[in-house]
């Protein structure tokens, strides 16, 4: 591994471990939106796919965390500006600008768009599958490894909590099976399918 990826990877393998010891780590209040824009820091744009593992029947709001292979390789490291602001821009008129997963708005501005992927175990294929509109609090949650870096971890799993009607007991069992399949999918390598795109005829040639 690269000494980059090592620095990405490394506060998740401490999250991972004060996780197995069941200690949680106190977090301050974050911003309206923690997300980060590109990959010219610590951070990176990140990477929305589907619930990587199964969800209580009644979840309404899932936690996506990005297997590490994966980082900083998404939709707008393929795209164009000019092509980014048109699906965006589409992506939140379609929802009236609410969040389609709470119906809420964000403080300072009201959705943000999200990138939805399909994870193939089987084959290790990630699929683009269509983009959706969340309010920032709904984005950060499905962030939750990039909300503890930033250390707004409380945040967002009490708005999963909150979201989903879920006990302490519930939201803590989710939240180690998400982990878990983290773990395993970060040990792979994964191809990228953009064909979702070409509908919009943004043809483009993944770059993994």
């Amino acid at each position: 591994m690269t000494a980059q990826f090592q620095r990405w990877v490394r506060p998740f393998q401490l999250l991972r471990q004060r996780r197995s010891a069941d200690t949680l780590q106190t977090v301050h209040s974050a911003p309206s939106s923690a997300l980060p824009e590109d990959c010219t820091s610590m951070t990176m744009t990140p990477i929305i796919f589907t619930p990587v593992s199964p969800a209580p029947s009644r979840a309404k709001l899932s936690l996506e965390l990005v297997p590490a292979t994966c980082w900083c390789s998404n939709v707008r490291d393929h795209v164009s500006p000019v092509q980014w602001n048109r699906l965006r821009r589409q992506t939140y008129y379609a929802a009236r600008s609410h969040c389609e997963i709470c119906n809420g708005q964000g403080p300072q501005w009201p959705v943000e768009c999200h990138e939805v992927w399909h994870y193939d175990d089987a084959t290790q294929v990630q699929t683009l599958v269509r983009f959706i509109a969340l309010c920032p609090a709904c984005h950060l949650t499905k962030h939750i490894g990039l909300a503890e870096i930033k250390g707004h971890a409380a945040e967002a799993r009490a708005h999963l909590a909150r979201v989903n009607a879920w006990s302490e007991a519930e939201t803590e069992a989710y939240l180690r099976q998400v982990w878990a399949v983290w773990e395993e999918r970060s040990a792979h390598d994964w191809r990228l399918n953009l064909l979702w795109l070409e509908q919009w005829r943004i043809f483009v040639q993944p770059k993994r």
